[in-house]
């Protein structure tokens, strides 16, 4: 903001300047400079402090300009910061999310860094690809049926998904504090991917349930929606005890 500034300040300077010299040679020494030098030196120097008066009046003008401007800029800047800085909070919270994608986004960095644990993430890999088939299976279930009413079971699926991602989760950290392969804890390991296989046999089981009781009210007959019901709540239960 200097360059207004000083624009403005020069401005009113030439002003000032050229308002003293148009005041004297129009009246206070209109005719001492007309009876001394004549009337052409008086309108000449008349017509001098006219134009320093315009000149200072356009300083000033554009003074204001450049100050708008820059205001605009500064305020284009500051909104491109603070859409700058909810990117990285998104960014963030993607990466310190519990979903499927930033995880198995993580794990491909992580794989890329240490290629020995390849065998590692390709069982958390085959994992997080059945658990993508499942939620494929329930979504177009629902979709296919109009089947509203098993939209509770898309929350069990949210809740099933932030598990195994964070059993990965877990899995990443013992990697990443391993330098050789010997020192992974592959029995702990093991139990994180065992858990994940449990509840995604428990989800298989929920999507067949929720067929099965989809082609019974399709058939017209009076479908059991216990089934489902009982899986959403061994689910829900074996979470709580996880």
């Amino acid at each position: 903001m200097k360059g207004p500034k000083i624009l403005l300040r020069l401005g009113m300077f030439v002003a000032l300047i050229g308002f003293m010299v148009f005041a004297l040679s129009s009246w206070i020494m209109k005719d001492w400079l007309i009876i001394g030098y004549g009337i052409r030196a008086q309108l000449g120097i008349q017509r001098i402090g006219s134009s320093l008066l315009i000149i200072g009046g356009a300083c000033i003008c554009g003074s204001g300009f450049l100050r708008l401007r820059a205001m605009r800029q500064e305020r284009k800047t500051a909104e491109l910061d603070a859409q700058e800085m909810l990117q990285r909070e998104e960014a963030v919270r993607r990466e310190n999310s519990l979903d499927s994608m930033p995880i198995r986004l993580q794990m491909q960095r992580l794989q890329n860094q240490i290629p020995w644990m390849s065998g590692i993430f390709d069982n958390c890999y085959r994992q997080l690809d059945y658990f993508a088939s499942l939620r494929e299976k329930q979504t177009a279930l629902i979709a296919s049926n109009s089947a509203s009413y098993l939209e509770e079971t898309d929350g069990v699926l949210n809740n099933v998904e932030r598990k195994i991602c964070k059993n990965f989760r877990n899995i990443m950290n013992l990697c990443i504090v391993a330098d050789t392969p010997d020192d992974l804890s592959l029995p702990e390991i093991n139990q994180y991917l065992a858990d994940n296989a449990k509840r995604l046999d428990e989800l298989q089981e929920l999507v067949k349930a929720s067929a099965q009781w989809i082609n019974q009210y399709n058939n017209g007959t009076d479908g059991d929606y216990s089934e489902v019901e009982n899986w959403i709540a061994v689910i829900r239960e074996s979470l709580r005890e996880g």
